[in-house]
């Protein structure tokens, strides 16, 4: 990344391209499990066919690729009575990848929290914005 804007001004921190020290082995076993998260099986599997979609109308000289973490938070206290009500999270990270240097040319990372609204609301939401925005930055 070069710059991080926010308001047309630059901000005052650098980014860092250093890497962060982790084992590479751990690095791709984290990866690998943030993208199960979107597969068959995964806490978001609603959202598979959704990015395959996506993955096969990407251009031949770009890759998507799609990471996620679900969460499902619960109120502390539920007074006699109440309806027991929960909580959707959803982080969300979409890369565009060259696939002939393996550079990333862009990234998208989303972070939705839905309260009280039961499982999956988040991931409900992202069906909704991904395709737009992706459209939007001309990834497909």
């Amino acid at each position: 990344m070069e710059k991080i804007t926010e308001g047309g001004r630059e901000l005052q921190e650098p980014v860092s391209a250093e890497p962060l020290g982790l084992n590479p082995t751990v690095h791709e076993q984290v990866l690998r499990g943030m993208e199960a998260v979107s597969a068959p099986g995964g806490t978001a599997a609603d959202l598979y066919p959704y990015l395959q979609n996506l993955k096969e109308r990407s251009s031949g000289k770009y890759a998507m690729e799609f990471y996620g973490k679900t969460g499902t938070p619960f109120r502390k206290e539920i007074r006699l009575g109440q309806q027991e009500l929960y909580s959707s999270i959803f982080l969300f990270t979409a890369l565009l990848r060259n696939r002939e240097n393996g550079k990333i040319e862009d990234g998208l990372t989303f972070a939705i929290y839905i309260e009280d609204q039961g499982e999956h609301k988040a991931v409900d939401f992202i069906k909704l914005i991904l395709p737009r925005i992706l459209a939007a930055r001309r990834w497909v």
